[in-house]
C-alpha cells in the first residue's frame, strides 16, 4: 500500500496524477480493486486470464486520477 501511495504521490508531484485526491485514499482503492479482482479470480470455478482484467482495472483507476 505504501508502494502505490508514494507512487501516485510522484505522479502528483510531477503533474501527470490530480493533486485534489489524497494518495492514501486513491492507493487504498486501487489495492481493494486489485485485492477483489485477484479473490475472484482464485475463488471462481472458471479459468479465466487474470492480467487482461487487470489492465482494464488500471486504464479505469488512471483514467479517474489522471490529469489529462
Amino acid at each position: 500500500l505504501e508502494i502505490i501511495r508514494r507512487t501516485i504521490e510522484d505522479g502528483q508531484a510531477a503533474g501527470s496524477f490530480r493533486k485534489d485526491i489524497k494518495s492514501i485514499t486513491a492507493a487504498k482503492i486501487l489495492y481493494g480493486a486489485l485485492d477483489e479482482m485477484v479473490t475472484n479470480w482464485i475463488l471462481s470455478k472458471r479459468t479465466y486470464q487474470l492480467a487482461p482484467m487487470a489492465d482494464e482495472v488500471l486504464k479505469i483507476f488512471l483514467g479517474g486520477i489522471s490529469t489529462s
